[in-house]
């Protein structure tokens, strides 16, 4: 009964005043979500796009160090070309491991190195 009593003009200005309610609590929302998402992308490109750039030349280096590995299996063990090679082989794989600390240590958040110095802590 109290719907019929309410004017067409005052059931349009309701009706209008939510619509526009609406459209500010999605436009807010909506800011909010986009900061989120920048920060997101901040984190991408500051932190996991040079972990992905250490990766791959870690990969780059374990891939020389296989080539050096294939080449000692066809050698003669004694001949000085293999130990050379030997020699260059453990050259290699100092330089693998120390593109492992770098990739290990990227700028990252406080959480992150929290976390990975009590596990080097316990290791």
């Amino acid at each position: 009964m109290m719907w019929r009593s309410i004017s067409i003009r005052k059931k349009l200005l309701l009706g209008y005043g939510c619509l526009v309610a609406l459209t500010v609590i999605v436009g807010v929302w909506g800011v909010f979500v986009f900061s989120r998402t920048g920060d997101a992308f901040q984190v991408a490109v500051q932190e996991h796009l040079p972990a992905v750039d250490h990766l791959l030349q870690i990969d780059r280096d374990m891939q020389a160090a296989v080539v050096s590995e294939r080449s000692l299996l066809f050698m003669n063990q004694s001949s000085l070309d293999a130990q050379d090679l030997v020699q260059a082989h453990a050259e290699q794989l100092v330089t693998d491991v120390s593109s492992s600390c770098r990739y290990l240590l990227p700028s990252c958040s406080a959480r992150v190195r929290n976390v990975r110095d009590l596990w080097g802590s316990t290791t």
